[in-house]
């Protein structure tokens, strides 16, 4: 994602890139919250951490292709 962000901040507007910012800060919040119920499901389990990052990671990768499209097409 990091690298996707980079050639974003490259090739958009300040006030798009100030829109994507905005629009990046409220996206971890809700994937933060998805990863924690997610794993809640497992509390106080061996799997618990597991499913936590691992939904951090499929939903960072949906958001990866997401900003492709919306921003490289």
């Amino acid at each position: 994602m990091n690298e996707i962000y980079g050639v974003l901040t490259e090739e958009l507007t300040s006030e798009e890139m100030e829109q994507l910012r905005e629009e990046q800060r409220d996206w971890i919040e809700k994937r933060d919250e998805r990863a924690l119920e997610a794993s809640l499901e497992y509390e106080g389990g061996t799997q618990e951490q597991l499913e936590y990052v691992s939904v951090l990671a499929n939903v960072t990768e949906e958001r990866c292709y997401e900003l492709v499209e919306e921003y490289m097409d």
